[in-house]
């Protein structure tokens, strides 16, 4: 048997966004162990419920065998939590899918920034020209644009992406082989020739409900950071907006017209610590610094504008006149924090109000900072230079 069927074999399993997937391989290494290991997993099931343990006895290789061979001979390739070209990010997170479904090209994923963008399926001009147009403009600048194919946002972020001349990548929460949404058949092949189509369900898996929301998962999982172009308070975005936060990604959001449903979303986000974005270099901004092979900008005023922005506080800031300069490894906000730290420790909503960066961003690069051991913890959260001498 095939290393992909041991894997198919603890998907089917598990099913999809299982929490037991990592303890069991954590535990027994790889698919083919867990399998050999079915038995003592009967008599000590290590949390598994009836319905995962009902599978684990019923469950064969010959059954895996028949889906792995039933997709290959429709042309999708099976990419396994182990294959060199299964997304990074995904390794990372909260239940990882066990075996992704592929048409078009996962390799070279590595060397890309890639952006999820999600909204609303009823959205505005404004919504459908923003996505577009951010979409387009990120392509252009080298990013890869990953969304849900689903109708509205969805669909203009991936036409954006295709008009930009980029790569994007559509994550379904059905198979492969499924004509769902009808209306973006096109689309879809499209999509498969300038990047990719996703999913954790193997062919013939039809497009269920609850399965649109753990798919989400895999969008921002897969994704630098996340994109909110439109979307109501409790849309589907919000959960992907969700995971995005709990799995420690960049979260931008696109403000919009206070009295519109389709901007609480976003605008919720923003005040909760979301970055706004009101163009492209919002987003490049912040990875300019950290990928610059990354990024292609062309003109070099929007080279400028990004490094404007990224050296604005620590350039205007006192506290870079009296202490020591930061270390010149440091990237531009990494200096920003660290700039307005003193001897005296100081706590998080001090830091938030001095730099004016999102809470969820300042402690990111807090954890960096001390990370580089140029930065010390107290209780209260509270943060001190490293070499200050804080026991006043």
């Amino acid at each position: 048997m095939s290393e992909e069927v041991y894997w198919i074999w603890l998907q089917q399993v598990l099913g999809p966004c299982s929490r037991h997937l990592v303890p069991l391989l954590e535990r027994y290494g790889n698919p083919k162990e867990v399998y050999e290991a079915r038995a003592d997993l009967c008599k000590e099931p290590q949390g598994l419920s009836k319905g995962e343990l009902s599978r684990l006895k019923n469950a064969t290789l010959d059954q895996a065998k028949r889906v792995e061979e039933h997709n290959v001979n429709l042309g999708y390739q099976l990419i396994t939590l182990e294959h060199p070209d299964y997304p990074e990010g995904l390794r990372e997170i909260f239940a990882p899918p066990a075996v992704l479904y592929c048409k078009g090209r996962m390799n070279g994923l590595q060397q890309k920034i890639l952006i999820a963008m999600v909204g609303t399926r009823k959205f505005s001009v404004y919504g459908k020209k923003t996505a577009e147009l951010f979409s387009k403009e990120l392509a252009e600048a080298g990013v890869g644009i990953v969304s849900g194919c689903a109708l509205g946002v969805d669909s203009s972020s991936h036409i954006g992406a295709l008009k930009g001349g980029g790569t994007t990548y559509a994550v379904l929460g059905c198979g492969l082989d499924i004509d769902y949404p009808a209306p973006n058949r096109e689309l879809k092949e499209l999509i498969a020739q300038n990047g990719a189509l996703i999913s954790e369900y193997p062919a013939g898996t039809q497009a269920l409900p609850y399965y649109f929301p753990m798919r989400n998962r895999i969008i921002s999982g897969m994704s630098h950071g996340v994109l909110v172009v439109e979307g109501s308070e409790k849309s589907g975005s919000m959960i992907t907006a969700g995971y995005a936060a709990s799995q420690n990604r960049d979260l931008f959001a696109v403000p919009g017209d206070i009295f519109s449903p389709t901007s609480k979303g976003p605008n919720r986000l923003i005040r909760d610590g979301a970055i706004a974005a009101t163009c492209t270099l919002d987003i490049l901004g912040e990875y300019l610094a950290k990928y610059p092979e990354r990024i292609t900008i062309n003109q070099e005023t929007e080279v400028e504008q990004l490094e404007l922005k990224a050296n604005s506080i620590v350039e205007c800031s006192p506290a870079a006149k009296q202490l020591p300069q930061p270390p010149g490894y440091l990237t531009a906000l990494q200096k920003t924090v660290y700039v307005i730290l003193e001897e005296t420790p100081q706590d998080i909503e001090t830091i938030v109000a001095k730099t004016k960066l999102p809470v969820y961003q300042v402690l990111s690069i807090l954890t960096e900072l001390e990370l580089c051991d140029l930065i010390k913890p107290h209780s209260g959260k509270r943060f001190s230079l490293r070499f200050a001498d804080t026991s006043k």
